[in-house]
């Protein structure tokens, strides 16, 4: 009988330390870095801090290079504190997600050439202890032959139950542009028998046709992050929906069907043939000639400025939060 009982004792023992070694590892920080960059040039830092329930005081750093200079762009209500050797993010009190992102821009000096190791730690306080974690160096190659890499987008997704007893959630899409862009769209792709309705546009046009969930901005917010969100809910369907979105940067999309009806008809136009036709004078041909060739150029610089680019972005049943 005593055996028995000590069994037991030693088997709740083990369950309460996974418990505990479970939730210690959920704390961990995700890093985006270039590989290579140039003298001279700036890029942007992106940090996930995957951070669980940890609440109260914490501190991410990351000791930076000679030649590197750090400018915050997200905080998450931090203190961001730069000097010669670091970038710090202090918080009193966590951010109450269990995920969020914050970001800085990075200047380098002309002068720095070569291979940079960036390091970097997370303080966090449990138990009134303080606890530390190493994130991974990151090298970073300085040169004068490095091909600049885009700095893609970044979106913060949450599928939030609100009653999924009527079918009832809410989308939050936390987007980091990275980029400078005149116009955007933003749209995720609704499953069958969802409806979906606008909570928070942040400035853009929202509609909800052929499945679609779009954000239109015709002038695109110039934060660091901001937040849009909408409702999706079915009479007949309880389960959570998988939705699949995706960020088109460009004037595309933003396109109505006149204005391409337009761009085909000036392409069909044959400028020569009309000035041959109206116009005598060769000193008034080569005028026109010159503003028609101007006005070409012109348009395929726009044609150019417009290209689109699309990043697609997917969910996961994980991502599923209740309403609070």
């Amino acid at each position: 009988m005593i055996k028995i009982v000590l069994l037991f004792v030693s088997a709740i023992s083990l369950f309460i330390a996974s418990i505990f070694v479970s939730n210690e590892s959920m704390i961990y920080v995700e890093q985006s870095f270039p590989t290579e960059v140039k003298p001279g040039s700036e890029f942007t830092v992106t940090l996930t801090v995957h951070k669980g329930s940890q609440s109260g005081f914490a501190r991410l750093q990351q000791f930076l290079p000679k030649g590197f200079k750090a400018e915050a762009l997200e905080t998450k209500k931090a203190q961001f504190i730069n000097d010669e050797e670091s970038a710090k993010f202090i918080w009193i009190s966590l951010p109450a997600d269990e995920v969020f992102t914050v970001s800085y821009k990075v200047k380098v000096d002309e002068n720095t050439i070569g291979k940079q190791v960036v390091n970097g730690l997370f303080y966090y306080i449990k138990d009134e202890k303080t606890q530390k974690i190493a994130m991974d160096p990151i090298e970073i190659n300085v040169s004068n032959s490095a091909v600049a890499a885009e700095v893609k987008p970044n979106v913060e997704r949450k599928l939030i139950s609100v009653n999924p007893d009527k079918g009832e959630y809410r989308v939050e899409l936390t987007i980091h542009p990275n980029q400078e862009t005149s116009s955007a769209q933003f749209i995720d792709e609704i499953p069958s028998n969802f409806n979906a309705s606008a909570i928070e546009t942040h400035g853009s046009e929202f509609t909800f046709e052929g499945q679609k969930a779009v954000f239109t901005w015709t002038t695109f917010p110039t934060e660091s992050s901001f937040t849009i969100s909408y409702l999706v809910h079915s009479s007949s369907v309880k389960t959570a929906p998988q939705i699949n979105g995706m960020l088109v940067y460009g004037a595309e999309e933003n396109k109505t069907e006149a204005d391409r009806s337009k761009e085909v008809l000036a392409d069909e136009t044959t400028p020569d043939s009309i000035i041959d036709a109206l116009i005598s004078n060769e000193n008034e041909r080569q005028l026109m000639a010159a503003k028609a060739l101007e006005e070409s150029n012109k348009a395929t610089n726009n044609a150019s400025a417009s290209s689109e680019k699309v990043y697609r972005f997917e969910y996961s049943r994980s991502t599923i939060r209740n309403f609070l």
